[in-house]
């Protein structure tokens, strides 16, 4: 079993040092680095991926946190100044959508082709799955992804017993679909394979960690993940079916408001 592991903040001379926001940080910078690295090698420009990368981070930060009160909508009503803290709690589906908002608002104001816009975001998909990571670590030392009890030896030792730890299982899946990223970079495949790729693998993944939730909020019978992973697996796969038809990519469009 994984230990529990509990660094709370801590102050370092004249700063308060937060763990889990270092990781959080950290995360933004490998995204940011990786996609700029990505970015040179695909021949694309490094100035756009830079500021693509501005347009989607934002907003994703916003709905990362605005989806987070979706799973808690008793804490708006008690307090609803919560809608403004953007760092008091996030989810990942909030922040993917953010960003894949972000981006479509970056494209419209660009003039390129649909296979330059493809290959942004298949450079913004990777970079984003790497910052992912860390800040996925980030939640497995907050420990506020809680699944159910087990003795797997996967499980975590929380100090009521041991349980999953719905962020620590996604640390460990995240290599696998980065692996997996690098064997399509063998292949020659149309640009926007990769966003679609983990667009319908991710969401899998996540399909098969709510399960392992405690008690998930649901909606009708239906949990709030798993409304989140359906709609993007579908447009996983509307992309897939998008960028693999037989179309020329060479088709210049005006992206401008």
């Amino acid at each position: 079993m994984f230990p529990y592991i509990d660094i709370p903040p801590f102050q370092l001379g004249f700063l308060w040092i937060n763990p889990v926001r270092i990781l959080l940080v950290a995360g933004v910078l490998a995204g940011y680095l990786t996609m700029l690295r990505r970015t040179r090698r695909a021949g694309l420009d490094a100035g756009r991926a830079a500021a693509l990368c501005v347009w989607a981070l934002i907003p994703g930060f916003l709905f990362a946190h605005w989806f987070k009160l979706v799973y808690q909508p008793a804490i708006v009503r008690m307090d609803p100044w919560v809608v403004l803290r953007i760092f008091d709690g996030s989810a990942s589906f909030g922040g993917v959508a953010g960003g894949l908002v972000g981006a479509v608002f970056f494209f419209r104001r660009q003039r390129m082709t649909m296979h330059e816009v493809w290959s942004y975001l298949d450079v913004l998909a990777f970079s984003f799955l790497c910052g992912w990571m860390f800040g996925r670590m980030g939640c497995y030392l907050a420990h506020d992804h809680p699944g159910i009890r087990t003795t797997s030896w996967l499980a975590v030792r929380y100090p009521g017993g041991p349980r999953y730890d719905l962020g620590l299982l996604e640390v460990l899946v995240t290599p696998f679909l980065l692996a997996l990223v690098r064997v399509v970079d063998r292949f020659r495949s149309p640009a926007g394979t990769y966003l679609g790729v983990l667009l319908v693998l991710c969401p899998a993944f996540r399909l098969w960690f709510d399960t392992l939730h405690e008690n998930p909020p649901r909606y009708w019978g239906i949990s709030v993940d798993q409304y989140a992973s359906f709609a993007f697996i579908l447009a996983g796969l509307a992309i897939l079916l998008m960028v693999t038809r037989k179309r020329s990519p060479l088709k210049e469009v005006r992206l401008a408001v």
